[in-house]
């Protein structure tokens, strides 16, 4: 286990610079179980408040779990680019996200590092398909009683890469895409200036070439910039939480196709019981799906 804390960490800037020269190692056979705890733990306030007000989250006292990832890129990253990752983090594809929390996400619990909070940071599951290897990232978050409060599972994709399987893992968390047709959908529109994408790297930290301009985009094969997937599931939660004025428990989201910038479409909500299910679309294509369990 690698452990530092969270004060230690370098800064993402200086991770990503480290990322973009770091290449795949050859001969690769499995993926090392490597594993990371931060100790020390808080959220950035001005970060959060930011956060709060750019996706239209209405109480300030509770913390959406898609916030929890911006918290911890840094983490990832670093995880990521240490000597005995043996994978370049500039070729991995972001294919889902899982959050699976256990009741409200205080900020008067979070806002500290004194509060003596944590992280555990994991690289599991790795399983071969027909594009390359899967795996995932679990993070799981240690609150001020020591018990865990909230799983954040991101699976990547790298791409030509082929390991022997873990048994029995599904390439990402399943379920029914299709929405309950008995439950009425309740739509609102986005639509994202060319802009958008530097905005959200101002806010978050992620800086990824893919997301800042056209000239970027093109050297990683996008035509124009793509907005990051996980503005999309913050945009779907910040409606779940105004909508339905309910927390989501679980929440299973997968990554469909780039949402290029500029662009419009649908963000699309349907509630049957506590389950409920998000579609973002535009004409032509799905950019995202998924799936809560209520509170």
């Amino acid at each position: 286990m690698i452990t530092t804390s969270f004060h230690a960490l370098p800064s993402l800037m200086t991770l990503y610079t480290k990322a973009l020269f770091k290449r795949n190692q050859k001969q690769l056979t499995s993926l090392p179980k490597l594993t990371l705890k931060v100790s020390d733990f808080a959220i950035n306030m001005v970060q959060f408040n930011q956060y709060m007000e750019s996706f239209g989250f209405e109480d300030d006292k509770k913390i959406p779990a898609p916030f929890f990832y911006l918290a911890t890129q840094t983490s990832q990253l670093y995880l990521l680019t240490q000597m005995e990752f043996p994978l370049s983090p500039a070729g991995l594809v972001h294919l889902g996200i899982c959050f699976e929390q256990q009741g409200a996400l205080l900020t008067k619990e979070w806002n500290s590092s004194s509060a003596g909070n944590y992280i555990v940071m994991s690289i599991v599951n790795q399983r071969d398909s027909k594009k390359g290897l899967v795996f995932d990232i679990e993070t799981e978050f240690y609150g001020p009683d020591k018990s865990a409060c909230l799983k954040i599972t991101n699976t990547y994709l790298a791409r030509a890469i082929k390991v022997k399987s873990d048994e029995g893992l599904p390439i990402l968390c399943e379920f029914n895409h299709e929405a309950n047709s008995s439950a009425p959908a309740m739509d609102s529109s986005i639509t994202l200036n060319p802009h958008a994408g530097k905005r959200y790297a101002q806010l978050s930290g992620d800086y990824n070439p893919i997301h800042l301009s056209r000239v970027t985009a093109k050297l990683f094969g996008f035509k124009r910039p793509i907005i990051h997937g996980i503005f999309l599931v913050s945009k779907a939660y910040g409606q779940l939480h105004n909508k339905l004025d309910a927390v989501p428990t679980k929440g299973v989201f997968q990554f469909k196709s780039p949402f290029y910038l500029p662009g419009s479409g649908q963000i699309s909500i349907h509630r049957e019981g506590q389950e409920g299910s998000v579609h973002v679309h535009s004409k032509k294509q799905s950019h995202l799906h998924g799936k809560v369990e209520l509170g």
